[in-house]
């Protein structure tokens, strides 16, 4: 069993209509991309030894788990063809400051719970090469910005701005959701995976300090002689 810490940084995107699994996600349209960096401390379970007791190379799969922090941002490219920031815009009514629409903004920071498998494999004695397939549990419903039901367009258009009912429901005026109807999934949260090659260097401080303490021994011993 090993412990480390895992730095991550990437990018994660969907789009509604390329990705869609039925007509009526695809006639959502909604899309997204959003960078995520996170720290995290996790524990690391091998089966096995990395070098065989011949010392011959090994391969040497583990599992891991643990726990981390992360930040995301998740945005969109409007018709004009800048892409905004979706939490400042409050896509969902967040802090509109009407009737029903009182919640508040959610948060760009949460928390994380990494797992997943890997394997390494040592081709020289202190060097090895693996890879590593994990996912992450979150305690977020946002991290593509979508969770809980449509706006009133009007709303938004008034008290907001209309690219901001554009982004909210990216549709032809005609088909436009009814205020109230399903826009996410409350009831899940978000989980994103990644697959990642690493190179490892292992610091052998166990035999210099053996090595150490050999010769401060022989050193003692030689005073002990010359009384």
């Amino acid at each position: 069993m090993a412990f480390k810490s895992t730095v991550l940084f990437g990018q994660i995107g969907a789009s509604d209509a390329e990705y869609g699994q039925t007509a009526e996600a695809k006639a959502r349209n909604l899309s997204f991309v959003s960078p995520i960096s996170e720290i995290s401390a996790q524990i690391e379970l091998n089966f096995m030894r990395l070098y065989n007791e011949a010392g011959q190379n090994a391969f040497a799969p583990y599992l891991f788990a643990g726990i981390g922090v992360f930040s995301f941002n998740p945005q969109a490219k409007a018709s004009d063809g800048k892409w905004y920031d979706l939490q400042m815009l409050g896509t969902e009514g967040q802090e509109l400051n009407q009737p029903g629409y009182d919640k508040k903004r959610y948060s760009l920071i949460n928390l994380s719970v990494p797992f997943g498998l890997g394997m390494r494999y040592n081709f020289l004695k202190y060097y090895s090469i693996g890879v590593e397939w994990g996912m992450r549990l979150t305690f977020t419903d946002y991290i593509d910005d979508v969770s809980t039901t449509y706006v009133s367009d009007t709303l938004l258009k008034i008290y907001r701005h209309p690219v901001v009912a554009e982004l909210a429901d990216p549709v032809d005026e005609l088909e436009k959701h009814k205020p109230g109807t399903a826009r996410g999934n409350a009831q899940t949260k978000d989980w994103f995976s990644y697959a990642v090659v690493s190179f490892t260097f292992k610091l052998n401080y166990q035999k210099s300090c053996s090595a150490m303490g050999t010769k401060a021994a022989r050193y003692n011993n030689k005073r002990y002689r010359l009384r």
